[in-house]
């Protein structure tokens, strides 16, 4: 304020001696921004001030007000197209913590995109599950074998469901199968007789393997399976050595009926 009324003083001094020139116009613009600043500086929040606020940050978890956008049910965040099925899946997957069984089934309704067979596998699983309702005291109902051709056709080949039946109790079970007799590719022809042997009720006589179309497999017992045509399956028929039977009822016996070992025989289940 002290160099506006410095200013103003020597101003009207210069003014009573000679009329205004450029020079006077541009003392006076000097003055007038003194002022102003002055006021400024001495009242910041003077009536009549207009403070001027710096440029707002955006916020920039809000997306653009242009373009198409959708809410995730699940996680409420906003998503452009491109983004919404793999943060949807996403978002399935981690529900799968807190609730399974609901998470799975939004798993088989979004993961799989054909909804007739969505359709299919979602009215066998409710056949499944009323026949178990219906009959709780018959265990056949509470058993699904994962090699059944409708099971396969219908629901294995849909994601989400695995994850359902085991969400609802199912736990996968591999049944035990006595001495199933599995081979590798490169074990010898020996070792599918001795197997065979094991099994017989008069394993001291000798006998013979056909394979398809009456054709006998090799004598040399060193020969690997796959050498044989036995890989990766073959159906064998098992036959005694006809020369030795002769021999046999040539001495006036039989050879007994039974050809398996008796524990094997009562193990034997009819398949329906």
């Amino acid at each position: 304020m002290a160099a506006a009324a410095a200013l103003a003083r020597l101003e009207q001094k210069q003014t009573r001696a000679r009329g205004p020139t450029s020079q006077d116009f541009i003392r006076n613009q000097v003055r007038k921004e003194l002022q102003v600043e002055a006021t400024i500086s001495s009242s910041p929040a003077a009536p009549g001030t207009n403070m001027v606020s710096g440029p707002k940050e955006e916020d920039s978890t809000q997306p653009p007000v242009s373009g198409v956008y959708f809410t995730c049910p699940l996680t409420g965040a906003t998503l452009r197209r491109d983004q919404r099925d793999a943060h949807i899946k996403e978002a399935i997957l981690l529900h799968f913590s807190t609730d399974p069984v609901a998470a799975s089934i939004m798993k088989i309704h979004t993961f799989n995109r054909d909804r007739d067979k969505v359709k299919l596998a979602v009215d066998t699983i409710a056949k499944y599950l009323d026949n178990i309702h219906l009959h709780p005291q018959e265990e056949k109902y509470q058993r699904i074998k994962l090699q059944n051709k409708v099971f396969q056709e219908r629901i294995t080949c849909l994601e989400g469901t695995q994850e359902f039946f085991e969400a609802i109790g199912f736990q996968k079970m591999l049944l035990p199968v006595p001495d199933p007799g599995t081979f590798y590719a490169r074990e010898r022809l020996s070792a599918l007789y001795e197997f065979i042997r094991g099994a017989l009720h008069n394993d001291w006589l000798p006998f013979e393997l056909l394979a398809s179309g009456g054709q006998k497999l090799a004598e040399d017992e060193n020969v690997a399976l796959n050498e044989c045509g036995l890989v990766p399956s073959a159906l064998l028929t098992f036959s005694w050595d006809a020369a030795v039977l002769e021999d046999i009822r040539a001495a006036g016996a039989e050879p007994d009926s039974s050809i398996l070992k008796p524990e094997l025989l009562e193990a034997m289940e009819q398949l329906s």
